[in-house]
């Protein structure tokens, strides 16, 4: 905020120049009417993952098969409580997989 104040006699309150304010900070709003400039557009973020493709980060994972550039793809898009619900599930999955195959064996 650019704004200056003028020289005036001791016995007046100062003078503020509305003229020199804002002149270097001028807000422009290129968003589309009708929308809010601060929130995020749907270019600028990508799309997020749904449940099958969060399902197929999970397993990768666990297999170890994910490049650098998959990896941080997932991240940028994958929800880290989605993630973390789908490894639960698949952790019970492989747990009650392991009972069952114990006692099919034992018995």
């Amino acid at each position: 905020m650019n704004c200056s104040i003028m020289n005036t006699p001791h016995n007046s309150k100062p003078s503020v120049d509305l003229m020199s304010y804002n002149q270097d900070e001028k807000v422009t709003n290129d968003s589309p009417q009708g929308t809010d400039p601060q929130q995020p557009t749907q270019a600028k973020r990508p799309e997020t993952y749904g449940f099958w493709k969060t399902v197929v980060i999970v397993l990768c994972g666990h297999l170890g098969v994910r490049t650098t550039e998959q990896r941080k793809t997932d991240f940028a898009r994958a929800n880290g409580v989605h993630v973390f619900a789908v490894a639960v599930m698949y952790f019970l999955l492989v747990i009650i997989a392991l009972i069952v195959l114990v006692n099919t064996i034992a018995y």
